[in-house]
């Protein structure tokens, strides 16, 4: 068996991958070798430009020589790097960022394909502009954030869309050269900043790649690096209803060890089907078959030439004086009042998060609610009439209050600075929070002294 015939993928694959673009239920993860620029004859990831580039430099040549590292290898080239008196970290960040800045405005066929397909979402692991400017450039205007695995914790302060996307950089950006993940070092810094939580992925990636009924597209993401086992792991990106995909074209000369990864990634709780394929193909017939299936879902935006006036995409904003993450939970009948309350705090620079898709019940909600309200600073509570019947019937709005409080007090928080009640039309207080004070926001259309406690509560605690 050769690795041109491992696992190719059949017409059934290839439909569900469109059909679940089409529903909006696919996340595209792009890796370093869906990065690609051409040099000279050949058409070679970034990455590895950068890699040779770096190997070239007089400083670490006999270093590269004494080692026996492959000069195309970025994380050991760059910690080699690193590592000679001459040259250093710093020197290494600088060189990077100038490589990087020279590219600022390139793009490449596999990103002008898959940018015409409709991606509310993409998290990707290099940090070029490459897709960031093919989606301009398909008239779309996309958001950009990164995650610093150095720094400080950040939300997400936009409502993406396939119009408006939104491009997470895992691994750092040149705007902060510091949060860049180059060295085997940093790759290991990173894991355990990703597993504590110093800081946090955004709860909004998170809740998406861990959201059951999305699956995901890999495009080169490297499968066979020995680290995305773990970092999958942690993401907690496993057990979904339906299978991901991985399109990678492998170089492996080991057809045992690429055997063994496809079944790994294949039959594990990873479910993920890897497909060895030309990128640049794959991209072309994704878009080719997408667009014969849903025509409809490629027409709207502007022609590259007519997108050339796009405005600039919001710059990063950092957790600011009242940022924080809260945890909505309400009567289903009450949508409307836990929408407003949702709206008013983005307003003012928080985080909230509401149940707005249903998602309520089994273990995928479990998990997910779990999730948000280990990561949430504050669970506001919509009282009312309706929500005094859904604890009479015993509703999964119970499971939440009752999930709160459990986990706060785990964390040795006090439910009492972390749970507020917001009693809606004069609504009996919950027994069970007798002592917790409630906030009246009367038939819920004015929400101003709610958002009024949770803004002083914040600026109170950060003062000490």
């Amino acid at each position: 068996m050769s690795k041109d015939s491992i696992n190719q993928w059949d017409d059934d694959y290839w439909d569900e991958i469109v059909f679940n673009i089409a529903e909006g239920n696919c996340i595209l993860m792009l890796g370093p070798d869906a990065s690609l620029e051409k040099s000279g004859s050949k058409t070679i990831p970034i990455s590895k430009l950068l890699s040779l580039e770096l190997a070239k430099q007089s400083v670490i040549k006999s270093t590269i020589q004494k080692w026996k590292i492959k000069p195309d290898n970025l994380t050991q080239v760059s910690l080699a790097y690193t590592l000679e008196r001459k040259a250093g970290k710093s020197k290494l960040l600088q060189k990077v960022q100038a490589f990087y800045k020279e590219r600022t405005n390139n793009t490449n066929e596999v990103y002008t394909h898959l940018a015409e397909l409709p991606f509310p979402l993409t998290v990707t692991t290099t940090p070029d502009k490459m897709f960031s400017n093919s989606l301009r450039k398909s008239g779309k205007k996309p958001y950009e954030e990164f995650y610093n695995y150095k720094g400080e914790e950040t939300d997400i302060p936009y409502d993406y869309s396939v119009e408006n996307p939104l491009v997470y950089n895992l691994y750092g950006s040149v705007e902060d050269s510091h949060s860049l993940i180059l060295t085997e070092d940093d790759v290991l810094d990173f894991l355990v900043s990703i597993t504590d939580k110093t800081p946090s992925v955004p709860s909004e990636i998170l809740t998406e790649l861990r959201n059951n009924e999305k699956t995901i597209l890999f495009v080169g993401f490297g499968f066979e690096n020995w680290y995305l086992r773990i970092l999958l792991r942690i993401l907690q990106i496993e057990n979904k209803e339906s299978p991901s995909y991985a399109l990678e074209h492998l170089n492996s000369d080991n057809i045992d060890n690429l055997h063994n990864m496809i079944i790994y990634y294949g039959h594990s709780n990873f479910k993920i089907q890897v497909c060895n394929y030309d990128i640049n193909k794959f991209a072309m017939e994704l878009q080719k078959r997408f667009a014969k299936a849903h025509p409809e879902k490629m027409a709207g935006f502007k022609s590259p030439e007519e997108a050339e006036d796009i405005e600039p995409v919001k710059k990063r904003k950092s957790k600011g004086a009242i940022s924080a993450n809260v945890f909505i939970s309400y009567a289903s009948e009450d949508e409307k009042i836990a929408k407003k309350v949702h709206d008013e705090l983005k307003k003012v620079g928080a985080n909230p998060w509401w149940d707005k898709k249903k998602l309520r019940g089994g273990d995928d909600w479990d998990s997910m609610i779990e999730s948000r309200l280990d990561d949430a600073d504050y669970m506001v509570l919509i009282v009312s009439d309706n929500l005094h019947k859904k604890i009479a019937d015993k509703s999964y709005v119970v499971k939440e209050i009752n999930q709160a409080i459990d986990g706060k007090q785990l964390q040795t928080m006090d439910p009492e600075k972390f749970i507020i009640p917001a009693t809606v039309n004069e609504a009996k207080h919950l027994p069970s929070l007798k002592k917790i004070q409630a906030v009246a926001i009367g038939d819920g259309k004015d929400v101003k002294s709610l958002i009024s406690v949770i803004t002083d509560d914040i600026k109170r605690r950060q003062n000490g």
